[in-house]
């Protein structure tokens, strides 16, 4: 892998691609699940597709505003991390998550 610095140089130190640079670095180092975020007037369900990742190999953390998912990505040397926003705060305590078919599914 190598830091947007690295990409930075290799495209010829150029600075209108900056963005892009750091975009390039980071897919290089990180697995950002995909993730769908359902509302209506009593909960919140949010699916996040892990892919190939395992559940186990995953760490979840709740909090009223938002999830933050990290992990490994297996055998690939990928770190695994996602922030998820809520449309409007959760009570954590009431909260279930589950795995169905490769996604991590929380309701609240």
């Amino acid at each position: 892998t190598k830091p947007a610095y690295e990409i930075f140089c290799q495209r010829g130190g150029t600075a209108t691609l900056d963005l892009e640079d750091w975009l390039t670095a980071e897919r290089e180092l990180l697995f950002k699940p995909e993730v769908d975020v359902e509302e209506n007037d009593r909960t919140i369900k949010v699916r996040v597709r892990l892919g190939k990742v395992r559940p186990f190999d995953v760490q979840l953390l709740l909090t009223p505003d938002a999830m933050v998912i990290q992990g490994e990505h297996g055998p690939i040397p990928k770190k695994v991390f996602r922030t998820v926003q809520f449309p409007r705060r959760i009570d954590v305590g009431k909260a279930d998550v589950k795995y169905e078919n490769g996604c991590l599914v929380l309701t609240a």
